[in-house]
């Protein structure tokens, strides 16, 4: 799992931001996209309860995820959306 984060955003050389299409990785995972700014969307997950900390600009870091439930929100410079 430590490197996953590596495989998502920068396959084969290519970064997140410059792919196109789709890729299955398999992790009986849900995919929502929410047409909000992606502070108002964590501001969101907070107050619903559904985390207790929300780390922010962690795109060049690594992280530790924990056994809890963990979520992975991005927005791609200049997009409406946060997926």
């Amino acid at each position: 799992m430590k490197n996953f984060g590596r495989y998502i955003i920068n396959q084969d050389g290519v970064s997140i931001e410059q792919r196109r299409g789709t890729e299955n990785i398999d992790l009986n995972d849900y995919l929502v996209l929410v047409q909000s700014p992606i502070e108002q969307v964590g501001q969101a997950f907070i107050q619903m309860g559904l985390v207790d900390l929300w780390e922010r600009d962690v795109y060049a870091r690594e992280i530790e995820l924990t056994n809890k439930r963990s979520f992975i929100l991005f927005q791609f410079q200049r997009h409406p959306w946060t997926i």
